[in-house]
């Protein structure tokens, strides 16, 4: 049961949620926001998913690629045959090259409110609100209700949260979807016959947000580790293990698919190998604007690796994939100074409050908001270091932090994991629930 002081937080952090990002949806006109990203390719999937394709790309999506590509051989090299997208996936055939999540969802959207971008807002909404409450939910049963409150309007107002919310990207879903996977594993730790059920749930979840961005994979073994400390020595076993029966019956029809359409059970995307490839790449980082000091270039081993494959019409995407991410990986071993030096770029690039799409106001965002929020986050995480959730919300941070440091970094990629650290900070204002009992 939810008190009565708990309804009315829910209420407020409702209103909190909704209106700025009305005002948002309003100052946009009821357009998409720029840069448009990936915008037009979720847009594309979705569109293709709602009339009957299935998971695929457009023979027109691939052309338009391959001619508005950047003008150059190496670019040339993965959008300059027009009948592929990303070089990988063939135009009008099933692809696994990207999550499923996102479009399938906005894909229901366009058939039950239409193809507009009003869908695409109702969609973020209605997630913002579930996941500002799951926060409050999950953090009233720890920390108590002064706590939820702090934690639930500032999760609702925060600036990159609601910035998000517009976009026809992964990132809204993402954002939301964690404190949802949170509060289930939490319930789950509880006694009596449901914590099975939320066990299942959770798991559940996970997968379902793995479908969404398969990066979040590094959240799961973490909150197996919550759930089994904070269960009883008996109820261990029981409650993991449905814990990843959940997470597997959620990701089992992606597998299913991929096993009878692509030939292999695959789980994670095949785009990765090209991530991997980027990512390292000095020519691709040098038009990125990162550029190689020549001392380190001419220290550059294996760089015949550098060159994009040569593929034959018989190799499907699978295949293509794997001897991407081959040479991918055989050039991270082979430099490991330059591999060190782009990691600890990451590294920096995934802290900073400098960068985001929003130029100087969203530096100025990051330097008034998240900078004091990170510093909080940690000084209350030192605080609470025998708090198993100060613990498991930390640990995630962490955990994106060593991802992103050894694939993607910057701003966008620490988003959605800045949930935790608005968490963390609420637990200043600990009022005498954090006892461990179900409220």
């Amino acid at each position: 049961m939810i008190p009565h002081g708990g309804k009315r937080t829910n209420l407020v952090v409702m209103a909190a949620v909704i209106l700025p990002r009305l005002l948002w949806c309003f100052y946009l006109g009821g357009r998409l926001p720029d840069p448009g990203r990936d915008q037009p390719l979720y847009l594309h999937l979705a569109s293709r998913i709602a009339d009957g394709e299935g998971l695929s790309f457009g023979s027109d999506l691939a052309l338009l690629k391959s001619m508005m590509g950047e003008e150059s051989s190496l670019s040339d090299a993965w959008q300059g045959d027009p009948e592929y997208v990303f070089g990988l996936a063939r135009a009008d055939a099933p692809t696994a090259s990207i999550e499923p999540g996102y479009p399938v969802i906005l894909a229901l959207g366009y058939l039950l409110l239409g193809r507009t971008t009003g869908t695409v807002f109702a969609l973020n909404m209605a997630a913002s609100i579930l996941g500002a409450l799951s926060l409050v939910h999950l953090i009233r049963r720890r920390w108590g209700e002064r706590s939820a409150l702090a934690a639930g309007l500032r999760w609702a107002i925060y600036p990159f949260f609601v910035y998000y919310s517009a976009y026809a990207m992964s990132e809204a879903i993402h954002i939301s979807m964690l404190p949802v996977c949170l509060v289930l594993v939490d319930r789950a730790t509880g006694r009596g016959g449901g914590a099975l059920f939320w066990a299942g749930a959770a798991g559940i979840a996970c997968g379902l947000l793995f479908l969404v961005r398969s990066s979040t994979f590094v959240m799961v073994p973490i909150l197996l580790a919550y759930l089994g400390f904070r269960s009883r020595k008996g109820a261990r076993l029981a409650r993991t293990g449905m814990l990843l029966l959940g997470a597997l019956v959620a990701v089992s029809p992606w597998i299913i698919r991929n096993w009878s359409e692509m030939g292999q059970p695959l789980l994670f995307p095949t785009k990765g190998a090209l991530n991997l490839w980027m990512r390292n790449h000095p020519d691709v980082l040098e038009i990125e604007g990162y550029v190689i000091p020549e001392n380190l270039r001419g220290w550059i081993d294996r760089t015949d690796l550098l060159e994009y494959p040569q593929f034959s019409e018989q190799d499907d995407e699978v295949t293509r994939s794997s001897i991407l991410q081959r040479r991918a990986v055989s050039f991270v071993l082979t430099n490991p100074e330059l591999t060190a030096r782009l990691c600890a770029r990451r590294f920096v690039a995934f802290l900073t409050p400098i960068g985001a799409a929003g130029g100087r106001l969203a530096t100025l965002v990051g330097i008034v908001l998240y900078l004091p929020l990170l510093g909080l986050a940690v000084w209350q995480t030192v605080r609470g270091v025998r708090d198993p959730l100060v613990l498991a919300l930390a640990a995630i941070f962490l955990a994106y932090l060593a991802l992103h440091t050894l694939a993607h970094g910057g701003v966008r990629y620490r988003v959605p994991v800045e949930g935790c650290l608005i968490a963390l900070a609420s637990r200043s204002l600990l009022s005498g629930a954090g006892d461990g009992k179900n409220v």
